[in-house]
């Protein structure tokens, strides 16, 4: 029982630290896109959102 929960705890944390990349890395990608994108190419933002969104929505779909 004791490595059963042991193995379970791992998978658990493993877990978490794949969510939070995943969330991390979007949040990057996001953060880029608005440097990059809004404030130096002068791109309209709800332009630049719809499409991140877009292409995380899917990416975030394929996973599920």
């Amino acid at each position: 029982m004791q490595d059963v929960m042991k193995n379970a705890n791992k998978a658990g944390l493993f877990y978490g630290l794949a969510q939070a990349g995943r969330t991390l890395y979007i949040s990057i990608v996001f953060y880029i896109g608005l440097e990059l994108l809004v404030l130096e190419w002068g791109e309209e933002p709800k332009k630049v959102f719809i499409a991140t969104y877009m292409l995380f929505f899917s990416y975030m779909s394929l996973g599920a």
